[in-house]
């Protein structure tokens, strides 16, 4: 027997309305539905009004998800938030924490995976799912290592690959992520590298590495010399500071002492 709705976790649902109808059945009976948004303005509005026990906000939201996460932690910082994802990526996480998550689930994760993430999270624990930790952990080192140019690892992974020609539908399929996803880490890339379009950015990044790579070591011949070249000849250059050998004696034999 389920418990009284009074008992029942308050859940705020802010996603696109075929998201929110399959979270309601998903969680039938575990939590109450006490208020749904389209986009990232209701949602803050709703999250200042209801005061639910628990957010769960899509990461493609309209106005965006990230920045429904922060506008709700700026006016109920005692609400956890859960954001629901397309798909398992390491960078999305960071940026979901650094906005104010405590939870990150793909979207399309099964009804008994949400309700644990659910659960968890209104324990006082955080939802990360186990398939990225080692994603998050790579990821986490990265940043603290940092980039010249501020890219992300998972920004840095994109652009290789499109460095190889790869388009946008493959690298997503290599990546584990939505294509969605990947334009808009090539968008961030562009606007980091001021780059006006992907041609740009790849012609761009081909030059910076050219600049970057050294000078090959000159040419010598054995004797720690730079090889000067005659023709199609190269001839090792004698240093100026060689003495030049002495002819030998008259009467004698290179390799044997003169007589006298």
């Amino acid at each position: 027997m389920s418990a009284p709705a009074s008992l029942k976790p308050r859940l705020l649902i802010a996603d696109h309305a075929a998201t929110r109808l399959g979270i309601r059945m998903a969680l039938d009976g575990l939590v109450q539905v006490c208020a749904e948004g389209g986009n990232a303005s209701d949602a803050i509005e709703l999250a200042a009004r209801t005061r639910p026990d628990l957010c769960l906000v899509g990461f493609e939201l309209p106005g965006g998800g990230l920045v429904a996460t922060r506008g709700i932690r700026d006016v109920a910082p005692e609400i956890p938030i859960i954001i629901l994802a397309n798909g398992a990526d390491a960078d999305d996480l960071l940026a979901a924490i650094d906005a104010g998550a405590c939870g990150y689930l793909p979207g399309e994760a099964p009804g008994p995976s949400l309700a644990r993430g659910v659960a968890a999270v209104l324990a006082g624990e955080a939802a990360i799912p186990r398939s990225i930790m080692i994603e998050l952990v790579r990821a986490l080192q990265a940043k603290a290592a940092g980039t010249s140019d501020g890219l992300t690892a998972r920004e840095a992974q994109v652009l290789a690959m499109l460095e190889r020609g790869q388009p946008t539908a493959a690298i997503a399929e290599r990546l584990g992520i939505s294509q969605v996803t990947v334009r808009r880490h090539i968008s961030a890339t562009m606007r980091k590298r001021r780059a006006s379009d992907r041609r740009a950015l790849v012609a761009g990044s081909a030059q910076q590495l050219r600049r970057a790579r050294p000078a090959g070591p000159a040419d010598t011949r054995g004797n720690g010399v730079p090889a000067r070249s005659t023709g199609d000849r190269v001839l090792p250059s004698t240093p100026e500071s060689a003495p030049v050998p002495a002819p030998p004696a008259q009467g004698s034999s290179p390799g044997s002492p003169g007589l006298c």
